[in-house]
């Protein structure tokens, strides 16, 4: 499990769904995130700036806020849209000069 407000600005996260598509998350601040992504929706281009919003198992359950865990659906919110990633299989946490593997 990762706690998304505990992470500081700068860290990355590399997150891969359960079916290959990848999510980079650089943490900017403020509650907001820099996102790339191998979904079509994000296209090739500048990271799109966002808030994460949480968890969820569910496309249409309530979210577990702050947090990204094993299984669930994150959810995240951007100026024009909320956009629910595939389910997360794994995800790596890294800073300048470490980095962990958070959800094996």
């Amino acid at each position: 499990m990762i706690i998304v407000s505990k992470l500081q600005p700068g860290t990355r996260l590399l997150i891969e769904s359960n079916i290959g598509t990848i999510y980079a998350l650089r943490v900017a601040g403020n509650g907001l995130m820099e996102v790339y992504s191998t979904d079509p929706i994000f296209k090739p281009g500048p990271p799109k700036l966002g808030g994460f919003v949480g968890s969820t198992h569910d496309k249409r359950a309530p979210h577990t806020p702050d947090r990204i865990t094993k299984g669930d659906r994150m959810v995240l919110r951007f100026a024009d849209a909320y956009f629910v990633t595939e389910p997360v299989a794994t995800a790596l946490v890294e800073g300048d000069g470490w980095k962990y593997e958070a959800i094996k």
